[in-house]
């Protein structure tokens, strides 16, 4: 945060998020809370069939707007992190089934056609998405969970706190796998930031089964 060069690009950038560049075609609209398209960038917003789609990835952008208003205190950051997140948030809570993307008319619980095609293309390392722990698993790759909590210390509004526990609820299943040093951070977060044990049974149940 104390580098000059890093903070006017990340500046920048979270900027272009909101639409407050002028020169560059809206990213976002803020009436329904989402993203433009899939790809958007400096020279305009990807507008073909399957790129209306907000995926996880687009978390990213929330915390790339927790970060600039870290860095600036310009509230104007803070209210789009909580446009976006507010509709994860709301389709986290919404079903029995994690959601894989959101469109205007609400979440997306299976990606196909064209949609899954142009997701694919770039993010292909993601998991099939067919389970509770695909799903959650790639939000937590985008900082879904940090994002969630930090928006929750932040508002004082309790749904981002839930929304962050249905994620960590599924992820706390994954923590005897040893490659779930992820999800074990982010149950860290959690506990650091809330004050909240309620993962620690599940915490020390997985430490136990390693010990020699």
């Amino acid at each position: 945060p104390g580098d000059g060069e890093t903070m006017r690009q990340l500046l920048d950038a979270a900027e272009h998020l909101g639409n407050w560049e002028p020169a560059v075609p809206p990213w976002f609209d803020w009436e329904t809370g989402l993203f433009r398209s899939m790809h958007f960038g400096a020279q305009g917003v990807r507008e073909e069939p399957g790129e209306a789609i907000n995926t996880a990835d687009h978390f990213r952008c929330v915390n790339i707007s927790l970060l600039a208003l870290a860095m600036s205190d310009d509230s104007r950051y803070l209210a789009l992190a909580r446009a976006h997140g507010k509709r994860w948030t709301e389709a986290i809570l919404a079903g029995a089934a994690l959601p894989v993307g959101l469109l205007p008319e609400g979440p997306v619980y299976a990606l196909a056609g064209e949609t899954e095609q142009r997701y694919r293309a770039f993010a292909g390392m993601a998991g099939m998405l067919d389970d509770a722990v695909d799903r959650a698993e790639n939000l937590l790759a985008s900082g879904a969970v940090e994002a969630l909590l930090r928006l929750w210390e932040l508002t004082d509004e309790a749904d981002y706190r839930v929304a962050a526990e249905r994620l960590l609820d599924v992820l706390a299943t994954q923590l005897p796998d040893p490659d779930a040093d992820a999800a074990a951070d982010a149950i860290r977060c959690y506990r650091l930031t809330t004050g909240d044990i309620r993962y620690d049974r599940q915490v020390l149940a997985a430490a136990e089964a390693l010990d020699p």
